[in-house]
């Protein structure tokens, strides 16, 4: 008969114990001989029916089939093709299968180029080269948050006489060094390092180095040009807000993200908060710097750095050009903060950053909607035409 259990989603932001039932389908036949199926049905839950493939004398998984497969929050975020529920097969093999080739994004010049890191190890990078000799006005790009690649944006600004360079954040591809997410502080480090090998290229005008980043990128961009460097100006996307990122943006994003997602009540997502919100404020009011969670060690060093850094600060001792662009869609980094912090900037007296803001937007700006182009169109003639104002050429 049917075995009765009960299952916990160690994925889920807000785990659940729920019933579980497994059956033995005798009437399926695997591709390995000898491998039976047994069929699982959850109740709620994301993904409730799957099928796994086990050889019983062996007690081997070989594969599990789930039919309509969900991702969860972060993989959408993080990659907005796996928005859509899908069928998945998770198999057994004896040897992973050569990864196809990564086509280049343009036709442009594209030349491998490192630098070394804020902690000396290797940063592997990408230069994209426009037609001619130079020296070019050149962006570099920084990439969204969590162990995402580096960010090439194709010809766009190529195609405008622009060159771009755009490299793998620390740990992740081709760079060294231990990744560790939110560490904001390091990667500020790291782009100000990439900012002083530009300067030292020929093909590189060192007047023309503009910072761009989107989201945890354009975080990263506010503290390295509040720190000073060799760039000449910065475009700040989807990131802004004023005071404390923690725990004014987590407690925002539990009410206008996680609770829609999941279709949390009003209990369920004041639950959630008290395990997540109010324990991260009494880990950092201990003074801890790492807890211990399913085994694990997890580092507090990205929720200590959120807790500190403050946008109006960091961008209030900037000395060059800041473009600030969001959308009035943005649920995870609401507009309401961005315009605050323009104005708490404004109020500060200082006078070198500009905000848009793009109604009919998101957190994403367009990003990657356009065949040759950035961001959404709007956004993209904001950018250019900013740049030919701030960097007269």
């Amino acid at each position: 008969g049917p075995l009765l259990l009960h299952a916990l989603d160690i994925l889920e932001d807000f785990p659940v114990s729920r019933a579980l039932t497994v059956t033995v389908d005798t009437e399926r036949q695997g591709a390995v001989i000898g491998t039976l199926a047994l069929e699982g049905q959850g109740e709620g839950g994301s993904n409730r029916r799957f099928t796994l493939w086990i050889r019983p004398s062996s007690r081997t998984l070989y594969s599990v089939e789930v039919p309509e497969y969900r991702f969860n929050l972060w993989w959408q975020l993080g990659q907005p093709a796996l928005s859509q529920a899908g069928r998945l097969v998770i198999q057994r093999v004896s040897q992973l299968p050569p990864a196809p080739p990564v086509a280049p994004k343009g036709e442009a010049r594209r030349l491998p180029l490192g630098f070394s890191g804020a902690d000396g190890s290797a940063r592997g990078g990408t230069l994209i080269l426009p037609s001619g000799s130079g020296p070019f006005p050149c962006l570099v790009l920084h990439s969204q948050g969590g162990p995402v690649p580096r960010w090439d944006p194709g010809d766009v600004f190529a195609r405008r006489g622009w060159a771009v360079y755009c490299y793998d954040k620390r740990g992740l591809g081709e760079s060294k060094g231990e990744y560790s997410r939110g560490a904001l502080s390091a990667l500020a480090d790291d782009a100000l390092a990439a900012a002083a090998m530009l300067r030292r290229r020929a093909e590189i005008d060192p007047q023309c180095i503009v910072f761009l980043g989107l989201g945890e990128g354009g975080q990263v961009g506010a503290l390295a040009i509040g720190r000073g460097g060799d760039y000449a100006a910065a475009i700040l996307g989807s990131c802004a807000s004023v005071g404390p990122l923690f725990p004014s943006l987590a407690e925002q994003r539990i009410r206008r993200v996680l609770a829609p997602f999941y279709g949390w009540d009003a209990a369920q997502a004041e639950a959630y908060r008290g395990l997540s919100v109010s324990s991260w404020k009494a880990w950092l009011a201990e003074g801890r710097d790492e807890v211990t969670l399913l085994r694990r060690r997890v580092s507090l060093r990205p929720l200590k750095e959120w807790a500190s850094l403050d946008l109006s600060q960091a961008l209030s001792t900037a000395k060059v050009p800041v473009l600030v662009l969001h959308g009035a869609k943005d649920v995870w980094t609401p507009v309401e903060g961005a315009r605050a912090l323009y104005e708490a900037l404004l109020g500060a007296g200082v006078k070198n950053v500009s905000l848009q803001v793009f109604d009919d937007l998101g957190a994403d700006l367009g990003l990657g909607t356009t065949a040759g182009g950035l961001f959404a169109p709007e956004v993209d003639r904001v950018l250019f035409a900013w740049l030919g104002q701030a960097l007269p050429r």
